[in-house]
């Protein structure tokens, strides 16, 4: 039996400007860089029908090139945050002053830090590339200096959280043509019923999603038991779902005469087995 897939967190939110703007900036800077649209229209030039076993592989190749940068671009349109502090840009950009000069505390401290990654750091949060040329004293201060910078900000992180909710919702009613105020409306009861479903599984002690580790059967006693073994849990939900599946296999046209004169719609052996 196949492993089973976990469900992963999406974090391409069509809802949000910012991050379906993200997304689409990511795949367009990664398509070019592979030359998608040009092999794209190389192929379609040489396209006929059916196609020919060289073609095939070739679209098939040029598919898997599109569905990686659909991946890496939606894995990089934005972070997921499920921390307590919730999440608003002035809180972001306060966590990325902290990230900046903690790097170059290291740099000057004489660890081994990427370049690049500095230079990305430092870009974010708009600080001059000078400061690499700071001694680690100065650099300890201005470290000191955004953390409590942080640390106020989160003081009123609920505060932010709302006026960002406000700003999107204004968004949001913009592009889709929508009042603000339902727009608002909105986006408050979905944060309300996160922040209380997210109450219930702290007080429950379900904060992290496991797999099933019970399943319980009915028995021909008409009583039932409770199986928590790994493999008869996977074969009692394999059973739940063939006879799921096969409901409507007592139809008077899955039986004789019917089923034989209408000979499955010829449908293939495939099907009709």
């Amino acid at each position: 039996m196949p492993a089973i897939a976990k469900p992963k967190t999406r974090r391409l939110n069509c809802r949000n400007p910012n991050i379906v703007q993200n997304y689409i900036n990511g795949y367009e800077k990664l398509a070019s860089r592979n030359r998608l649209s040009e092999k794209t229209l190389s192929l379609l030039s040489r396209v006929s029908y059916p196609l020919s076993q060289t073609l095939q592989l070739e679209y098939e190749r040029i598919d898997s090139i599109r569905c990686q940068i659909t991946a890496a671009a939606e894995k990089k349109c934005r972070k997921l945050k499920a921390g307590q502090v919730s999440f608003s840009p002035e809180i972001q950009q306060a966590h990325r002053s902290m990230k900046a000069w903690n790097l170059l505390q290291k740099r000057a401290a004489g660890r081994k830090i990427s370049s690049r990654l500095l230079s990305r750091s430092l870009n974010k949060v708009g600080i001059q590339h000078s400061v690499i040329s700071l001694s680690l004293q100065q650099i300890e201060q201005e470290l000191n200096k955004a953390y409590k910078d942080y640390w106020a900000l989160q003081a009123s992180h609920k505060a932010l959280r709302n006026t960002f909710l406000d700003n999107l919702a204004e968004r949001l009613a913009e592009s889709h043509n929508v009042k603000k105020g339902n727009m608002i409306k909105q986006l408050k009861e979905r944060e309300l019923q996160r922040q209380t479903a997210r109450r219930i599984r702290y007080l429950r002690g379900k904060l992290k999603t496991g797999s099933t580790t019970m399943f319980t059967v009915d028995t021909a006693q008409g009583q039932t038991e409770d199986i928590t073994t790994k493999r008869g849990i996977e074969d009692a939900i394999i059973r739940n779902n063939e006879e799921k599946f096969k409901q409507s296999h007592h139809n008077e046209f899955y039986q004789p005469p019917l089923a034989h004169d209408l000979e499955h719609l010829h449908m293939p052996d495939s099907v009709k087995a």
